[in-house]
């Protein structure tokens, strides 16, 4: 199945369906005992962010080409599983067939690499509104994205490179 967003994107051939019982597979409960540990969030608000960060990856593996910024919970939690560096590695290589990296985009110093984040952060979010009914934002509902700083280095978001770039060398 070819799914065409309203960018004209496509997406891969597999399905959501397939993609979350793919990403489902994925063991959290360190991950998620370590985001409570340095962020004080409550039960429900990381299960929440466990929620967007699985539709995170399905969408990645969906929309393989499409450089896509995580919402701020999501960026979190994706700190947090990356840190568990042999279980993370071994989670992208079954879902992926490869490590997905995770691009700061701390490094971003021009307003036109600004604008391109909050156009892929507006993307993402079109994503999960059109795939997954929107964010799941759990409690309290801060859910935020790279929307347009007014400084350069003013907020930190992190992005999905296209997955062809993060394999190769």
């Amino acid at each position: 199945m070819i799914v065409e967003t309203t960018s004209g994107q496509k997406a891969a051939t597999i399905t959501t369906a397939t993609a979350i019982n793919m990403v489902s597979s994925i063991k959290l409960s360190a991950v998620k005992a370590k985001l409570i540990a340095k962020t004080g969030w409550g039960e429900q608000r990381v299960n929440a962010a466990e929620t967007n960060y699985r539709r995170f990856l399905a969408l990645c593996l969906m929309f393989p080409e499409a450089g896509l910024v995580p919402p701020a919970d999501v960026d979190e939690i994706w700190h947090c599983h990356i840190l568990h560096t042999r279980s993370y590695a071994a989670d992208m290589n079954r879902i992926f067939g490869q490590y997905l990296h995770h691009e700061p985009a701390d490094a971003v110093n021009s307003a036109s690499a600004i604008h391109g984040l909050s156009r892929l952060s507006a993307h993402t979010l079109a994503l999960y509104e059109t795939f997954f009914g929107g964010i799941d934002l759990g409690e309290p509902a801060e859910v935020t994205c790279i929307s347009a700083p007014r400084q350069i280095g003013e907020q930190t978001t992190c992005i999905s490179r296209p997955v062809h770039e993060m394999f190769s060398a």
